[in-house]
């Protein structure tokens, strides 16, 4: 079974050469390297028990690891390895939203489906009244979508393209 009763997450399961599973991948420290939205879609999925559903779940709806200020984060944010100015490891990709969101509805969790949706299109919305333009994920340090960002960390190093671009 991929679940790590130790953190409450699915988990990549690292097996031998002939294909037995040998524990679970681990950072450095010990730490379960699948904590975040990979380590709760088996909830999307519907392959959990009664109490896997509901630790995922809290993740999901806790502040302090999935539910970010600006949607639920690839990775969650209590995790050694994330890093609130990451392309994956510190980003809401909107796709994932969308699933999660549904998978609410499926589950009876229609107050939250509503939270997952208004958060991420507010952040969506704010972004694309500034920039006029969209991508598929935001930064959460920023708030920003990724590419707005690298395009204003350019610019502030490049003169030729600042002077070019309005």
């Amino acid at each position: 079974c991929a679940w790590d009763g130790e953190c409450s997450y699915f988990s990549y399961v690292l097996h031998d050469d002939e294909g037995r599973p040998q524990g679970f991948l681990r950072t450095d420290a010990g730490e379960n390297a699948n904590k975040g939205l990979d380590g709760v879609y088996p909830l999307v999925a519907g392959a959990c028990t009664a109490r896997q559903q509901s630790t995922a779940l809290a993740h999901l709806k806790s502040t302090k690891e999935l539910f970010s200020p600006v949607g639920l984060t690839a990775v969650d944010m209590s995790a050694s390895y994330y890093r609130d100015d990451g392309y994956w490891n510190g980003a809401v990709w909107f796709s994932h939203q969308w699933f999660f969101w549904k998978t609410m509805l499926d589950l009876g969790e229609g107050a939250f489906a509503w939270d997952i949706a208004r958060t991420a299109l507010e952040a969506w919305k704010r972004e694309v009244d500034d920039s006029y333009d969209t991508f598929e994920m935001i930064n959460i340090a920023s708030q920003w979508m990724l590419w707005r960002f690298h395009t204003a960390q350019s610019l502030a190093h490049n003169p030729l393209l600042r002077q070019a671009l309005p």
